[in-house]
């Protein structure tokens, strides 16, 4: 049953042909079991790496968390970055928008740039080349950038060496997504998960690092002055070493990723031998080219290559035959980012975005591993994704009021603050459910017929693609939602 859930790197291309029969026939039930192979002891595995291990889950779990790293710190230093800022400055109110949209829309435009390609070169390659690029430029950021040249810009140069910054990691972001994903996709739905998870527990981690300095913040304004303070609102040299040091443990976790993902991708066996070639490092042989799935040759390989399976068209193919997948992924974000603008920014503003990437985490992380919740058919994790729409007319209910000629009418209905968080945890659990489900189904060939095994890179990649194009409409439409609520 194992062998359903993981890619097969075996030598013999028989070998692959039996897993990949064994792979279509026998049904699939749930994630529970590998879970459960997660837990089994190293003396089950086979010397040729069939059998997933620990290790290599908590690389692809890694991979995912430094995913949305660079993000996610740049979030958490937007405050100290804003205050670099002089006080008259026009741009202090709007940075951080600036920030956020040309990060998101940089984001999906690299990743439509990213596609074009895959499944035409190395992803190990790829992979490489943006994590060294993100640990360049998150070095940079921490010194000498931060510390030193930033302070001493004047306002317009600054706002446009931080834009041409944010634009660096969106760069580096997508290709690394583009890149994490499509190698997820041909290990298998175990390292999907993994990598959705690994999203989820960075956004954990930052959340609870933005409530201590939410709170932190709040006994500090009802204390006395401190007189280190500056007094024209600029950040102090121990608001400015620690932001250097945010930026410089975030480079430790990169440095660990490009380290494991060499042992994972080695170049060549042990024993000097080339090792089994993966399907986006196609190798000629003879005139023959081998995958992980099948073998074809030469002249079926250039026809992959060329007219209407080439480059775009191929993957406008795929994302036309997966577009119910595609699109309940997509959908999940859309629906997900209006309501955090409900609120007026306090405490309370911070503990739910913790509580929300928490459900969220165990959404990504446990739910699709129980039987019962492990929805196969892609057409009921669209119809999923679309409830999920309910969640925002109940937003309404919690805590707002709707705007009329200027002026807020009525009470809250639901103006419980426990009631507000158990809903707040059961939207980020479905969050995290359905896009995981949406993720593993669309590149996952047992589970989905409308993708053959050579495009499960492709496939994985386009799903990416459309997560990020739902946070792009999303927070377009978190802006809408704002128009009727109450600021």
């Amino acid at each position: 049953m194992n062998s359903k859930l993981s890619t097969s790197f075996t030598s013999e291309p028989d070998a692959r042909l039996d897993d990949r029969n064994h792979e279509e026939t026998a049904p699939l039930t749930g994630l529970s079991e590998v879970s459960r192979t997660m837990s089994r002891d190293s003396s089950n595995r086979t010397h040729s790496g069939e059998e997933h291990t620990r290790r290599v889950y908590w690389s692809f779990w890694l991979l995912g968390a430094v995913i949305l790293l660079s993000w996610n710190v740049l979030l958490c230093t937007l405050p100290l970055l804003t205050a670099l800022l002089p006080r008259e400055s026009v741009l202090r109110g709007s940075l951080p928008s600036y920030i956020t949209t040309f990060f998101t829309l940089g984001n999906f435009g690299f990743l439509f740039l990213a596609q074009r390609s895959v499944g035409k070169i190395s992803q190990n390659s790829r992979l490489q080349a943006s994590l060294w690029l993100l640990a360049g430029a998150t070095t940079l950021t921490a010194f000498p950038l931060l510390p030193a040249v930033f302070p001493i810009l004047p306002s317009t140069l600054y706002f446009l060496a931080l834009i041409c910054l944010t634009l660096l990691f969106s760069y580096g972001t997508s290709y690394l997504q583009s890149a994490v994903l499509a190698v997820a996709a041909l290990r298998g739905p175990k390292e999907m998960l993994a990598v959705m998870s690994g999203q989820g527990g960075i956004a954990v981690l930052i959340s609870a690092v933005q409530v201590y300095i939410a709170i932190m913040g709040v006994y500090t304004s009802d204390s006395k002055q401190d007189p280190k303070e500056s007094p024209d609102g600029s950040p102090t040299t121990a608001e400015l070493a620690a932001g250097m040091g945010l930026w410089m443990a975030a480079v430790v976790p990169i440095a660990i990723c490009i380290m494991t993902t060499r042992r994972l991708f080695p170049r060549e066996s042990a024993t000097g031998e080339e090792r089994p070639k993966l399907s986006f490092e196609v190798a000629r042989d003879e005139g023959e080219f081998y995958d992980t799935e099948r073998r074809f040759s030469a002249e079926e390989d250039e026809d992959s290559r060329r007219g209407s399976t080439n480059g775009f068209n191929r993957s406008w193919a795929v994302l036309k035959r997966n577009k119910v997948i595609n699109f309940s992924v997509a959908y999940v974000f859309i629906v997900t980012l209006p309501p955090p603008k409900l609120l007026d920014p306090a405490i309370f503003l911070p503990l739910h975005f913790l509580t929300f990437n928490i459900s969220d985490y165990l959404g990504r992380t446990y739910l699709p591993t129980i039987p019962l919740l492990f929805l196969q058919d892609a057409k009921h994790v669209m119809f999923a994704s679309l409830a999920r729409t309910l969640f925002i007319p109940v937003f309404m209910l919690c805590n707002t009021a709707l705007r009329s000629s200027g002026e807020t009418t009525g009470s809250p209905l639901i103006n419980s603050d426990m009631l507000y968080f158990m809903i707040v945890f059961l939207f980020g659990a479905s969050n995290g459910w359905i896009s995981s489900l949406s993720m593993i189904i669309a590149s996952s060939p047992s589970l989905n017929p409308a993708i053959e095994h050579d495009e499960k890179e492709i496939a994985g990649s386009l799903a990416g693609f459309c997560l990020t194009g739902g946070l792009v409409v999303g927070s377009l439409a978190s802006f809408v939602v704002g128009w009727f609520l109450k600021v």
